[in-house]
């Protein structure tokens, strides 16, 4: 049947804000489709510390401990935050040095060599030694800690 130009067809017409409106009700669901079906799924996880002192945070001359700010230089330990007078004061980090396996040191804001009798007392009280500037100390002691590791971190201010 051939329409001509002004008759009457049954066929609906349709404007164009019902197209808009069937699109934007179609997209999210097509988007979240497409998403699900080829995007790699991440799984996120909630990380508790049992016990243990994460640090939440760092800035000139401090550091956020488990909601807590502190003055540094300081030492992270299994017993506690405690103050930390350098590489010199060498009594609270060897004195629980059974209860971990990993000192870390942070340096600073850059990376520097610690004296050669603090890396040769703390590795002969059977710890490993990892030197590395605050920040990126801070970080890995996190996810080691948040591992169930035995480790401790000692920092020299940003």
């Amino acid at each position: 049947m051939r329409v001509r130009a002004g008759q009457a067809t049954s066929v609906p017409r349709f404007r164009f804000f019902d197209c808009a409106a069937a699109l934007a009700i179609a997209m999210p669901v097509l988007a979240e489709f497409l998403l699900w079906r080829y995007v790699p799924h991440m799984r996120l996880n909630e990380v508790t510390y049992t016990g243990a002192l994460p640090i939440d945070g760092y800035g000139p001359g401090f550091f956020r401990i488990a909601g807590t700010v502190h003055a540094a230089p300081l030492a992270v330990l299994p017993s506690g935050v405690t103050r930390w007078g350098g590489y010199d004061d060498l009594a609270p980090l060897l004195d629980l040095a059974e209860a971990m396996d990993i000192l870390f040191l942070g340096t600073g804001a850059e990376p520097a060599h610690p004296p050669r009798a603090f890396r040769e007392a703390v590795e002969a009280a059977g710890m490993g030694l990892e030197v590395m500037a605050s920040p990126p100390a801070c970080r890995t002691y996190n996810v080691l800690l948040s591992e169930g590791r035995r480790v401790g971190i000692a920092l020299m201010p940003v």
